[in-house]
């Protein structure tokens, strides 16, 4: 069962700022006169969004495939070995890159440690 609470409204502040006596050095922020009229919470409809979004009994829902998933089974399924070969490579290119990373992020740690 879903509590139906109604929205929570706070009277809009009359001036942003707010008007600090001379020699007064503390400035309030807005958030602070927020903070007095109590806690502002935003919540969405909760009754919309379960209508929208109903909970499936599978975690993650199937879904229809994308057009580009649909683009990509049809790839496979006609070059099923250059598919492999390209995916090879892509993943060989990234392992590469992320070793690359690795060293920069090394050698900039090694010269950050290094007296000077």
């Amino acid at each position: 069962m879903i509590a139906n609470h109604p929205p929570v409204t706070t009277p809009a502040p009359l001036n942003s700022v707010a008007q600090v006596a001379p020699g007064n050095e503390s400035v309030s922020s807005p958030r602070a006169h927020l903070r007095a009229w109590g806690k502002v919470t935003h919540r969405p409809q909760r009754e919309a969004t379960a209508a929208l979004y109903p909970r499936l009994n599978q975690f993650p829902s199937p879904q229809p495939m994308s057009e580009q998933e649909k683009l990509l089974t049809s790839y496979i399924a006609r070059s099923r070995d250059q598919a492999v070969l390209v995916a090879r490579a892509r993943t060989e290119e990234l392992r590469r890159d992320e070793q690359e990373k690795l060293r920069e992020l090394g050698a900039a740690n090694d010269n950050d440690s290094q007296p000077q």
